[in-house]
């Protein structure tokens, strides 16, 4: 499950927002999945935790008021130097950033989850109405969110799945 854990009550950091985010569960079992059938195993997390540092969080919005989230802003494919189709991302913006990532064990609807945690801080100059949309809608709902993923260089841009791959 990708939520939001923790949201600062007030402006912190020149004008940014900290935020605390449950980036993606990591799963005991193999035949675990997230909602895109990805098993997440620890050690492949602990590979990469490196590349959650300084990622970007971003959003597609509604309209131009900026408030109410709409998905990644997809747009389009293109080839990459290794021939690789990759989504675009054209129609959105960052709104934050994430500075740290760990693991950590975490009780979500009351079940205890290892997860990868995500660290950082939100524009809130740039994005208040979106800071306060966040803010007002995570008490009465699980805000969800999503990670996009690429392949690392060592494997020219592929992604490396173990096993067979599910619906």
């Amino acid at each position: 499950m990708n939520t939001i854990l923790e949201m600062g009550s007030k402006k912190t950091k020149g004008g940014r927002r900290y935020i605390k985010l449950a980036l993606l569960t990591i799963h005991e079992n193999e035949e675990d999945t997230n909602l895109n059938g990805i098993n997440w195993r620890e050690q492949y997390v602990l590979n990469n935790i490196e590349s959650a540092k300084g990622m970007p969080l971003c959003c597609e919005f509604t309209d131009e008021t900026k408030t109410v989230p709409l998905g990644h802003g997809y747009t389009d494919q293109m080839t990459d130097e290794y021939g690789n189709q990759i989504p675009l991302f054209e129609n959105s913006e960052t709104v934050g950033v994430i500075e740290t990532a760990q693991i950590e064990n975490i009780v979500i609807d009351n079940e205890e989850k290892r997860v990868l945690v995500g660290e950082g801080y939100l524009y809130n100059q740039r994005y208040p109405n979106f800071v306060k949309w966040l803010k007002d809608n995570m008490a009465e709902n699980p805000i969800k969110s999503s990670i996009e993923i690429v392949g690392t260089e060592e494997n020219k841009g592929h992604i490396i799945y173990d096993g067979e791959v599910t619906e």
